[in-house]
């Protein structure tokens, strides 16, 4: 075997064999085998990053942030162990610690696209629309075919009621994806808020024919329609598609 061959007194040996485990996808020898690393030299940061990030696959968020935290105690300068402490940070609601996390990549590392774009996104948990409309668009300035941070985009300029530019990057979007229900909604809601509701019909009679349960209960609840819900032909359509569906 592997480790009966390995210098048994060597960290950085087993942080080997544990990258090996990890990307066969054995999470759990992996973070065995960093263990054992770190149990040979506890300053060891490429060990505890490597652990963190098997936590992380295995949906052990808590953990995957010590680790993490650790690997940046003894290589604070290590801009991917700081990136993916970042992304686990958001995993865990904790957006204020999250943004600072990645904004430091962004001063270190102004080009990495997926930065800004987790950026963009803690963000948005945070309700700073205009700053996170400033992180997507500096995603796609860099990487224009980030579809992620375009959809983002998308959803932020709606919030920020410039319904007319998120309509535009919907349309960009369904030209990709004519039956992704989720945005074909999010384009009827806009239509909605602009109290426009022969348009918000025609998006939603597209919508029912791909999911009509589902967002013909959602569209009778969603405060986005209260402009229109009163409106008869918007009355008259919603009869007839609860009848249909």
């Amino acid at each position: 075997m592997l480790q009966s061959c390995m210098p048994q007194q060597d960290s950085h040996a087993w942080c080997s064999h544990g990258n090996r485990l990890y990307h066969a996808g054995a999470y759990e020898e992996a973070i065995e085998t960093f263990d054992r690393a770190i149990a040979l030299d506890h300053k060891l940061a490429v060990a505890w990053h490597s652990r963190g990030l098997a936590l992380g696959q295995l949906g052990r968020y808590e953990e995957a942030a010590h680790s993490l935290s650790r690997a940046l105690k003894f290589a604070p300068e290590d801009y991917k162990a700081l990136y993916n402490y970042g992304k686990v940070l958001l995993r865990l609601k904790r957006y204020r610690e999250a943004l600072i996390s990645l904004s430091q990549v962004t001063e270190m590392k102004p080009d990495n696209y997926k930065a800004w774009y987790y950026r963009g996104r803690t963000q948005i948990y945070l309700g700073k629309y205009e700053e996170a409309l400033e992180s997507l668009n500096r995603t796609l300035s860099i990487q224009p075919t980030e579809n992620r941070a375009f959809k983002e985009r998308a959803i932020t300029l709606a919030r920020l009621g410039r319904y007319d530019a998120a309509i535009w990057h919907f349309d960009v979007l369904l030209k990709e994806q004519p039956d992704h229900a989720g945005i074909w909604y999010s384009k009827a809601r806009c239509y909605a808020l602009q109290e426009d509701s022969e348009q918000a019909i025609r998006c939603l009679k597209h919508l029912v024919k791909v999911s009509p349960n589902l967002y013909l209960t959602l569209v009778q609840i969603d405060s986005n329609f209260t402009r229109i819900r009163q409106n008869s032909e918007f009355q008259s359509w919603l009869e007839e598609a609860n009848q249909w569906a």
